[in-house]
């Protein structure tokens, strides 16, 4: 009998070389058959270490990690480390045969990572908003607002400017200590403000990406 994931490392090679899979059967659903997403979060549920982890029940199978030790395994949480954020919103994309992206390249995945576009500004806080409508959610988006300049350098070092604000080191800022920079004072973040000093110049044009 025929390995079920050496099948679909060959039927994912055939793709990959322009076949069209297995006779009539669509490639959609044979992946799905071959690799699960029981979720439904468009990330597999190998990705989402679902043989991996401790066996709690002691039945010989590893129950999955679960990274918000919530009680319910990451391929069957859909916010798996309970940022508020759906885990299908960080996955990156809705094609399942993609890798969960890692937009901080910090080794752990966006659905797993409470930090996830390394700001220093935690998920929870940023939300699953899109502000500037670019199809990336504000916790996984490097320009929030949109306007050519990244959030890191309109924040500037958070930690560096205020280092009791992150007493467990780890790299999240409590932001009731560190306040975020508005340099025109109009209450709204320069990472979120479309005109920063409020000179009436949009940061769009001063950053110089459009004349």
């Amino acid at each position: 009998m025929q390995n079920p994931r050496m099948a679909g490392w060959i039927f994912l090679g055939m793709l990959a070389c322009g076949g069209s899979g297995y006779g009539d059967e669509s490639s959609a659903g044979i992946v799905a058959a071959v690799f699960p997403d029981e979720d439904g979060d468009t990330i597999l549920d190998h990705h989402e270490g679902s043989v991996d982890g401790e066996d709690l029940d002691e039945d010989g199978t590893p129950d999955g990690i679960d990274s918000d030790m919530d009680g319910t395994p990451d391929y069957l949480d859909l916010d798996s480390d309970e940022d508020t954020v759906p885990d299908a919103q960080e996955a990156g994309d809705a094609d399942p045969l993609t890798f969960p992206v890692d937009t901080d390249l910090d080794g752990t995945p966006d659905y797993r990572d409470l930090e996830s576009d390394g700001n220093c500004i935690a998920d929870v806080d940023e939300g699953g908003e899109d502000q500037d409508s670019d199809g990336i959610v504000d916790s996984s988006d490097l320009d929030n607002d949109g306007d050519g300049i990244r959030d890191v350098y309109e924040l500037g070092d958070l930690l560096a400017a205020c280092p009791k604000a992150d007493p467990d080191g780890d790299g999240i800022c409590d932001l009731t200590v560190c306040e975020r920079p508005d340099h025109d004072g109009d209450g709204i973040p320069d990472y979120q403000d479309l005109d920063s000093d409020g000179d009436g110049v949009g940061d769009f044009y001063e950053a110089g990406i459009s004349e």
